[in-house]
């Protein structure tokens, strides 16, 4: 199916499923990771608690069942602790587990925002883009890439 690039907020997207990319420590404190654990009831204390548990490791993805929406959120980690910069090499392979596993996820729509670009540093335009496309272009569903809200990003030098 299609990937597309929309200029969205992720949890406005009408996607089935949204992707928050995380760290593995338990700390939301930053970025999107930052505005799930303040916007979504419940998906903080579960993530924490998954990654306290060692339950949420930096190759495994989690989906998460929102309480107050027919909705599920995909905690996608990017970084091992908050203050290291995000691995493309990572990032790849769990854009290719999430297509492998997509079926065990309950995925049926799929929003995602340039994963590992604004607290993990890494470029989307050179890097992380072309792989989204090329790598989630193979699933069976429309991909939409929230770009969040353009005044945010030139706000917050392109972030």
């Amino acid at each position: 199916m299609a990937v597309q690039e929309y200029e969205e907020n992720i949890l406005c997207s009408p996607s089935q499923t949204i992707v928050v990319p995380v760290n593995v420590g338990g700390v939301a404190g930053k970025g999107l990771a930052l505005y799930f654990r303040n916007k979504v009831p419940g998906w903080f204390d579960c993530y924490r608690r998954l990654c306290k548990q060692r339950l949420l490791t930096i190759d495994k993805l989690h989906s998460f069942k929102r309480f107050d929406k027919d909705q599920r959120v995909l905690s996608f980690p990017t970084k091992v602790h908050f203050s290291n910069k995000s691995k493309l090499d990572q990032v790849e392979a769990n854009l290719r587990k999430l297509v492998l596993l997509h079926k065990e996820l309950h995925i049926t729509s799929l929003a995602i925002c340039p994963v590992g670009c604004g607290e993990g540093g890494l470029d989307y335009a050179a890097d992380v883009r072309p792989l989204m496309f090329e790598i989630l272009g193979e699933l069976p569903f429309e991909v939409r890439i929230a770009l969040g809200n353009p005044n945010y990003r030139k706000a917050n030098n392109d972030k």
